[in-house]
């Protein structure tokens, strides 16, 4: 499993990984599952759904999941999907994350 996340500067990848550069130098196999962290609105997991398993994003955000989820359906990825999770540790109040 791969821990993923984009940032404004692009893909960043688990240092503990030896697949810390670009994109272009992992090596997926079609049974991999990756996990993207801050996902956003998919950018990273929508060019990673074609040569893996699934894709599980994961954002704080619940406008930036509602987009990735949306992306995925309207697009036709059926290996793709977000989920809603705080990230920071903090429980808030009527939300089931």
């Amino acid at each position: 499993m791969l821990f993923a996340s984009t940032t404004s500067e692009g893909p960043q990848h688990n240092r503990d990984t030896p697949c810390h550069g670009s994109q272009a130098q992992i090596d997926f196999g079609p049974t991999a599952v990756v996990l993207d962290f801050g996902c956003g609105t998919g950018i990273l997991s929508e060019s990673l759904a074609p040569k893996v398993k699934q894709v599980i994003g994961v954002d704080m955000s619940p406008k930036m999941v509602d987009a990735y989820n949306a992306k995925a359906a309207a697009k036709g990825i059926s290996n793709m999907s977000a989920m809603c999770v705080d990230m920071t540790g903090e429980r808030r109040s009527g939300h089931m994350y």
